[in-house]
């Protein structure tokens, strides 16, 4: 059994907080930029990329924090909750019941 040792305990702390700021990096910085407006005058086609963008940002931090296998899982895992978040007409009641069913099962 490898023995831990304070850095790694380091890193999995530092890693998710630098994954979020990628991420707002990339929502606040780059992409209005990109786009060329406000995220709240961003088409439906803008607004699924967006969701794609997060879903690899959050697998890069498990990707780093975890191994290849749990951030490739967390990848699809962000595409299908966005995806039953559009699914659900943006409905933020139905979407929590069906995120909540979909964590449980």
């Amino acid at each position: 059994m490898k023995k831990e040792s304070g850095i790694n305990y380091l890193i999995l702390v530092v890693l998710p907080f630098a994954s979020v700021g990628l991420e707002l990096l990339l929502a606040f910085g780059a992409e209005p930029v990109l786009y060329g407006g406000a995220i709240s005058q961003w088409t439906d086609m803008q607004n699924i990329m967006r969701g794609i963008i997060v879903a690899v940002t959050w697998g890069i931090g498990h990707f780093f924090t975890k191994d290849v296998l749990t951030g490739i899982v967390t990848v699809i895992s962000g595409l299908a909750f966005g995806s039953v978040y559009l699914l659900a007409n943006r409905d933020i009641r139905k979407t929590y019941l069906l995120l909540f069913i979909m964590f449980v099962l």
